[in-house]
């Protein structure tokens, strides 16, 4: 239920919604503002080390980042993304538990619709029966 309401939210919200300009001085990474059609991608989505979890920024919402290239100061910076491996995992796994709650949902209607049958059978025999 947990990946299903991930990928969801994944495709319901933007990939990021904010540039994060690296920072080689060792001090805070300040958040830029970038907008979407001032970025050029310069490396595709990659994953991040277990260090860059732990202390960058971009790197903690998915685990991967992209480095980009905002036009508007012509520096190169970095913003989370997803991965298509894992984004592809997310929705055959999706898909897989649909197709389980399907088969599920499938046999409680043949099992009520047997037990219906059963009962209008049983219904039909009791008025045969009284007349």
């Amino acid at each position: 239920m947990r990946c299903s309401l991930t990928v969801l939210l994944a495709v319901l919200l933007p990939t990021s919604v904010y540039c994060v300009r690296e920072s080689y001085a060792g001090g805070s990474t300040p958040v830029l503002q970038c907008g979407q059609k001032e970025l050029a991608v310069v490396m595709e989505c990659f994953q991040c080390t277990p260090f860059q979890m732990r202390s960058w920024l971009p790197c903690q919402p998915t685990g991967f980042i992209e480095e980009v290239i905002c036009h508007q100061s012509n520096t190169v910076d970095h913003r989370s993304c997803h991965s298509r491996h894992s984004e592809e995992w997310f929705f055959w796994r999706f898909e897989g538990g649909v197709m389980v709650l399907t088969l599920v949902f499938v046999l409680l209607v043949l099992r009520r619709q047997r037990t219906l049958d059963r009962l209008a059978a049983e219904k039909v025999q009791r008025q045969v029966q009284s007349v």
